[in-house]
């Protein structure tokens, strides 16, 4: 039997790096986070990229600093 893993991807933009590391602190300790992240800075603000194994509502990304960009 193969098993097929979905992906569930979604950029995120922050005004600094305190606001980014909040971010992922509450994606793996609060919202069980489980995938990929990928953090750079571009310019003056900090993005990441996140493949995510389980899909998150609207409503979580509300509670989340930083804003989510539209892909």
């Amino acid at each position: 039997m193969t098993r097929v893993f979905m992906l569930f991807s979604f950029t995120m933009e922050f005004e600094d790096r305190e606001e980014l590391e909040e971010c992922k602190r509450l994606l793996l300790n609060r919202y069980s986070f489980t995938g990929e992240m990928s953090v750079w800075r571009d310019n003056d603000k900090w993005k990441m990229t996140a493949h995510s194994e389980k899909r998150f509502r609207d409503s979580t990304f509300e509670k989340l600093p930083g804003d989510r960009q539209d892909d």
